[in-house]
């Protein structure tokens, strides 16, 4: 029995280890700014900011495993936030270029459409197509 609690006990110091290294070295990129986890260093408690009605509270996570696992949590939630904004950003993108297009194609139909019109003898009057004064339309030109 002794045996397989110290087998425990050398798995959970050796996780520990592991995830005491990966907290350390783990960064955030909040723009051109790299943004710490909330550790302090008074005694090395996590520490999570959240907004409740529209003020900032810290709430206290605590120190230890417990509290690193926790923030590996919040570290894996922020990048899927991160992630999910660059998602809608990269789409919000695309939808402009695809809307940028379509006016493009809009304004060259309109530009032949304007043009087969004077052609055949109309004028924009405010908007409207009006054809003018004395021309003929084509049914009633001889031929």
């Amino acid at each position: 029995m002794t045996n397989t609690c110290s087998q425990c006990l050398a798995w959970c110091t050796i996780l520990y280890g592991l995830f005491h290294q990966a907290i350390q070295k783990t960064r955030i990129l909040s723009g051109n700014t790299v943004v710490e986890m909330a550790w302090e260093n008074h005694g090395r408690y996590y520490t999570r900011s959240k907004r409740v009605a529209g003020r900032v509270v810290r709430e206290y996570i605590g120190c230890g495993f417990l509290a690193e696992i926790e923030a590996q949590h919040d570290d894996v939630k922020r990048e899927e936030r991160r992630r999910a904004r660059e998602h809608i950003k990269n789409e919000q993108d695309a939808d402009r270029a695809q809307a940028a297009d379509m006016v493009d194609y809009c304004n060259a139909v309109n530009a032949v459409l304007a043009r087969a019109l004077e052609a055949a003898g109309y004028h924009n009057h405010k908007g409207q197509w009006r054809l003018k004064r004395g021309a003929k339309t084509g049914s009633d030109r001889p031929g």
